[in-house]
Parts: structure tokens; C-alpha cells; sequence
């Protein structure tokens, strides 16, 4: 019942995405229903600031204990958050670099450009209110990149060396500016990561988060290993790890250590799905993305979103973004969104 029910999440998922290749007919559409989701995000980014802000024990200001304690805005776990943040930068950069290549500085402020940017910081400084560190370097990695190609437009754009530089002194400084305003916000659970991350380093022969993860991945592929071929069914890792789990009782307390996720959605697909499953589900990315590689390189917002993917993709194998739904939906719609996208751009 269980794997039934997750097959049919991920099915409702897949499909809902992928009508945006049948259906989408018109850019200004696409561009008008990204920008939808970019504000979307940019109101949970807000909600979760004032939430830290005001020091809410649980979600929604108190109303809803948490779980887990390091949650932000609506998302129980800081990196589910991280991998959310990810995507939306992607789609935020890519509609603000969409507009400067076709306007010019001046004209964009009649676009929608500066209140994506600000969507963009908005959202950015998040990543390390959150607590997840693993999210904010993938975040600073986002930003660094599209500074990059910042320089490189305004390069092209000007032929004098000291515009070049000025304009190359703009976007640091915007991004100095960006990293000023985050850390005071921030300052708790930066300071707090640092900490953690401190004593990490200081104690590596002793049990730890990084010697536990390992154990974890040793498990996790012992129980793959058993049902190569076709894995235990989808969703069933929580029930079957148990009895390959040999962490099963804390070092310190003695306490009973359950895992519901591999904390790795690559390894933990092969354990579920098995090696068929997991080539079947690569297919369902890879197939649709084979077919519009030809169009791919015509849309600078499609090459954003497809980047957030790619960088989800390789977060999958340290962690579990997979496991949110938000981050799973988000995937999708940006995986088809940038085919489809891409295709009628190479049309016009």
C-alpha cells in the first residue's frame, strides 16, 4: 500500500510536469506562470525570516510543532529548504538575464528584471538563516556563477576598460552587499553552523555526523545489494533499513537511531527500485531531454533552470532533496518547463 501510494505521488507529479510539453503554446505564458513561482517562493522566503526573526518554536509562529528543529518558513528540514532555494534562484536568475538580453540597463526598469533581483537577494539570504550549509554553498556557487556571466554580458556589451571595470565593480559590490545584509540576519545559525562544524574537525577519530554517514551509505548499499535486480518497492526503505541498520542504537544515549531516509536519493533508489527501477526512472529525465537537445542552447532561462537541476542532481547523492515534494514538483516543472521553453524560443 505504501509503495502504491508513493508510485501515484510521483506519477501525479511526473505527469502535471510533463503537460507543460504538451500544452504551453505561447513564451509570455511560460515566462508570465515562472514568474508565479518565483513570487511564491519570494512570500515563503519572507514568512520563514519573520518566523526566525521572532524566534517561533515551531512552524506557522508556534501553531504547529516541529520536528525537527532547524525548519524554515513551511519546510521541516533546513535542506530541503537549501535544495527549494536552489531551484528558485535558478528560476529568478534566469528570467532577470532573460530580460538584459534583450533590454538595455536603462530599459529595465520597465521590466519585471529589478523585482525578480530582489527576489532573487530575497531568497539568497535565507539559505544561511535556515541552517543548512550545505544549502548555502550551493546558493554562494549560484550567485558566484551568474556574477560571471554578469561580467561577461557587460564585457560584451562595452568596449571601454574602465565601464568594464565599473560595471565588473557593480555586480561584486552587489554581492558584498548581499553577504553584509545576510550576516547580521543570520548570525545565530551561522554561528551556530560554525560551531558544529568546529567541533567536527576537532574530534574526527570520535563518533560523529560525517563517521555516521558512512555507516549509513554501508548500510544502505548492503540492502541494495540483496535485491540488485529489481530493489524492495518504492517507499519501503523506512520498514526494510531496519534490519540492516547497525546503528540502531546511539553511542552517547543508547537511544534507538530509525532511519527514514538513506541521506543519499541516488543510493537509496537503487535499494528501492533497484537497478531496472532506477535506469526506468533516469529515462523519464533523460528520454525528453535527448529529444529537445538540439534546441537547448537557443534559451538563457532554459540553460538556468536546467543548471538548478543539474545541481539538485549531484546534491541527490549527499543528501535527500528528493524526499520533499515541494523540491520534487519544482524539479520537474523546471526540468519540462526549460525543454518546452527552449523549443519555442528555437521557433521564433
Amino acid at each position: 500500500m505504501v509503495t502504491l501510494e508513493a508510485l501515484w505521488l510521483f506519477t501525479g507529479i511526473y505527469i502535471s510536469a510533463f503537460n507543460l510539453l504538451l500544452s504551453a503554446r505561447s513564451r509570455h505564458a511560460l515566462r508570465s506562470l515562472l514568474f508565479v513561482v518565483v513570487f511564491n517562493a519570494l512570500l515563503l522566503a519572507v514568512f520563514g525570516t519573520f518566523q526566525k526573526l521572532l524566534k517561533a518554536e515551531g512552524l506557522y509562529f508556534g501553531l504547529q510543532p516541529s520536528p525537527q528543529p532547524r525548519f524554515f518558513a513551511s519546510f521541516i528540514y533546513h535542506n530541503h529548504w537549501g535544495a527549494f532555494c536552489v531551484l528558485m534562484l535558478a528560476s529568478g536568475l534566469g528570467l532577470f538575464f532573460h530580460y538584459l538580453r534583450r533590454h538595455t540597463l536603462r530599459e529595465l526598469g520597465h521590466t519585471p528584471a529589478i523585482f525578480v533581483l530582489i527576489a532573487v537577494f530575497t531568497i539568497a539570504i535565507t539559505a544561511p538563516m535556515s541552517g543548512s550549509r550545505s544549502g548555502t554553498v550551493l546558493v554562494l556557487l549560484m550567485l558566484g556563477g551568474a556574477l560571471v556571466h554578469w561580467m561577461r554580458i557587460m564585457n560584451q556589451r562595452t568596449k571601454s576598460t574602465s565601464s568594464k571595470i565599473a560595471f565588473a565593480g557593480t555586480g561584486l559590490a552587489v554581492l558584498v552587499a548581499v553577504i553584509a545584509v545576510t550576516y547580521p540576519l543570520a548570525r545565530p545559525a551561522i554561528e551556530e553552523r560554525l560551531r558544529d562544524t568546529q567541533q567536527q574537525l576537532q574530534k574526527p577519530k570520535e563518533p560523529g555526523p560525517t563517521q555516521s554517514r558512512m555507516v549509513l551509505y554501508r548500510d544502505t548499499w548492503h540492502m541494495a545489494r540483496d535485491r540488485l535486480l529489481f530493489g524492495w518497492g518504492m517507499a519501503s526503505y523506512p520498514n526494510v533499513f531496519t534490519i540492516y541498520n547497525t546503528q540502531n542504537r546511539g553511542t552517547k544515549d543508547n537511544l534507538p537511531h530509525y532511519y527514514h531516509d538513506a541521506h543519499s536519493d541516488w543510493l537509496q533508489s537503487l535499494a528501492e527500485l533497484g537497478v531496472v527501477g532506477s535506469v526506468l526512472l533516469g529515462l523519464c529525465a533523460i528520454a525528453p531531454f535527448w529529444r529537445f537537445r538540439q534546441s537547448l542552447t537557443q534559451s538563457i532561462l532554459s540553460l538556468y533552470l536546467l543548471a538548478g537541476c543539474g545541481v539538485i542532481l549531484l546534491y541527490a547523492w549527499v543528501e535527500f532533496p528528493f524526499g520533499n515534494v515541494a523540491v520534487s514538483i519544482c524539479f520537474w516543472f523546471s526540468l519540462f518547463f526549460a525543454l518546452r521553453y527552449s523549443r519555442l524560443d528555437s521557433e521564433h
